[in-house]
């Protein structure tokens, strides 16, 4: 009982910020009848009285949470002017549980492809396509546009899919990997991740093969903020998951926040070492980024606003434009191939091309080509680069 009053004092203090914000819940089944009637909903934030900014935020829950749990980040992302929506998700067992310790070297990276597109490829967790993040997410935004066609929602979602580019995803813990996992494949507008992304095998003793492939979506649209003292995920862990994501480059370019101001050294790798709220509480530390019950006051604001504010709303160093461009303008083929592979970019001139494994290592190159041999190449997935000019292209590839 003590936990829910202690929200609610801090939810009276902040009602006058969000005066004017629109919040409720959507069941899964209001959306799609072949949902089961039994599951949290989803949380949606809208504030009518502040100039739309066009984006779409897309939160994205830890292992064994509600959406009831995440409520104070959203309803400021909404206060910018953003639309929001929290998706609730299978997101139990917890990725690090089944994944951690497992000898299957792409435990993780089926893991967070069945979850987040219910593609049938992981044995620790079964998720269909219709219960995939993907999916809830598009009957969600196809609901809202139906149901309120003035509201903006019908922007952000076309016939099956979404429009990434005006997306930004973001999640805690087990959810920041999935808001990451997107933006490997998609060109989407950035990427907040709270605690984490915390993959990490502590049997190969690394992040995962997912972790170090190339992403569609640039390292200068991701921002994550970590607690020093994670109880979940060690923090030496979690930095080394940055550095293969491609956020720090040789340097330790992280920033601690306490006491110091936006925009916080135009650092992507930002930690806390605050003691949180109900520090006694497993996973406290873990969870004090984001999570409401463990978010630090400062006097009657929310201690991490400035931070939030600063991840939501700095301005991007490199264009979602040109990222999005790149990744329609590319095709190879045939793919999947056995031997030759050629593409077709905007021009036909030579390029460089460069194939790597999912462990992020170079396996094949070429300079100069306007096709590539892969036939000495083990059968399996690839993650391709292409360079021309001043374009960077990327693609995956699946050799038979």
């Amino acid at each position: 009982m003590k936990r829910y009053v202690t929200l609610f004092l801090m939810l009276l203090n902040l009602s006058a910020a969000f005066a004017q914000l629109n919040t409720f819940y959507v069941t899964p089944i209001s959306t799609n009848a072949g949902y089961v009637a039994a599951q949290d909903s989803h949380l949606v934030a809208l504030n009518p009285a502040v100039t739309s900014n066009n984006l779409l935020l897309v939160f994205i829950d830890g292992s064994g949470s509600k959406t009831k749990d995440y409520t104070f980040f959203p309803k400021l992302a909404a206060s910018l002017g953003y639309h929001v929506v929290s998706v609730a998700y299978p997101n139990s067992p917890t990725i690090g549980s089944v994944c951690a310790a497992s000898a299957d070297s792409m435990c993780y990276d089926n893991y967070r492809q069945e979850v987040c597109y219910g593609t049938p490829v992981s044995s620790s967790i079964a998720v269909d396509s219709l219960n995939s993040i993907h999916n809830r997410l598009v009957n969600l935004l196809t609901y809202l546009s139906t149901t309120y066609p003035s509201d903006g929602w019908g922007q952000f979602v076309t016939t099956n899919d979404v429009n990434w580019s005006s997306v930004v995803t973001s999640g805690h813990s087990q959810g920041s990997g999935h808001a990451l996992y997107f933006a490997k494949t998609k060109a989407i507008h950035r990427v907040i991740m709270f605690a984490g992304v915390d993959d990490y095998s502590v049997r190969f003793n690394k992040p995962p093969h997912w972790v170090y492939s190339p992403s569609v979506t640039p390292p200068q649209n991701i921002y994550s903020f970590l607690h020093l003292q994670d109880d979940v995920e060690p923090y030496p862990h979690e930095y080394e998951s940055l550095k293969a994501i491609g956020l720090v480059n040789g340097v330790d370019d992280s920033t601690i926040v306490d006491n110091k101001t936006t925009p916080y050294n135009n650092s992507h790798c930002l930690y806390t070492n605050v003691t949180p709220p109900h520090a006694g509480i497993a996973s406290a530390y873990h969870d004090a980024p984001v999570v409401d019950y463990f978010t630090s006051v400062n006097g009657t604001q929310l201690l991490y606003n400035p931070v939030w504010t600063y991840m939501l709303t700095t301005a991007q160093t490199t264009g979602i434009a040109e990222a999005l461009t790149n990744a329609e303008e590319l095709t190879v083929y045939p793919n999947p191939a056995s031997s030759e592979i050629s593409w077709s970019l905007p021009s036909l001139l030579p390029a460089d091309v460069e194939v790597f494994s999912l462990q992020g290592a170079s396996v094949e190159k070429v300079k100069g080509q306007t096709h590539m041999d892969i036939s000495a190449l083990p059968a399996g997935v690839y993650l391709l680069t292409i360079s021309q000019g001043n374009g960077v292209f990327h693609s995956r590839l699946i050799k038979n």
